[in-house]
């Protein structure tokens, strides 16, 4: 689980899969509104709104003109949970 804050024309959230991990992801925003690119659609991501992304899809997150504070949960379904090696203190980003 991450919460993520992005400012207003943020284009910089890597495009990416989980293909080689399994890993699904849900979306959604805590407070003000972005886009997910996916499956080569948009969707509006904002409070109340939820969305999950399969592992071998494609998926990208921008902002307009709004900063947007979001919620990611991400999982492999059956088996347990392990953090990514970017989650340890003093470890660089992806991206």
């Amino acid at each position: 689980m991450q919460v993520e804050n992005f400012p207003p024309h943020f284009e910089h959230h890597p495009e990416h899969d989980h293909a080689d991990d399994g890993q699904e992801e849900v979306y959604t925003a805590l407070s003000g509104s972005a886009t997910l690119h996916a499956g080569g659609r948009e969707y509006r991501l904002e409070p109340g709104v939820f969305a999950r992304i399969g592992a071998g899809e494609r998926r990208k997150v921008t902002t307009g003109d709004e900063p947007v504070q979001l919620l990611a949960i991400g999982g492999t379904p059956g088996a347990a949970y392990h953090a990514p090696p970017f989650t340890e203190l003093g470890a660089s980003l992806p991206g």
